[in-house]
């Protein structure tokens, strides 16, 4: 477990030291997109849609498999 803990620490220190992108967010195409999806949004969905598209403007790496 420490051997995991202490590569986890050491990836989260790389991840924080890099840059990521920053994806600019237009409301105006979001809400042209999301008309035309079909089906109504349940709250869990709504949350996570939140969620990745603030991870997505905040200008930080995402999770990424195999990123070292």
């Amino acid at each position: 477990m420490r051997d995991t803990a202490a590569e986890l620490l050491n990836l989260y220190a790389i991840r924080a030291g890099r840059k990521g992108h920053a994806f600019e967010f237009s409301e105006r195409d979001y809400q042209a997109f999301a008309e035309g999806f079909g089906f109504e949004e349940t709250p869990d969905q709504h949350s996570a849609i939140e969620a990745v598209l603030k991870d997505m403007r905040a200008g930080f790496p995402m999770e990424s498999p195999g990123v070292r």
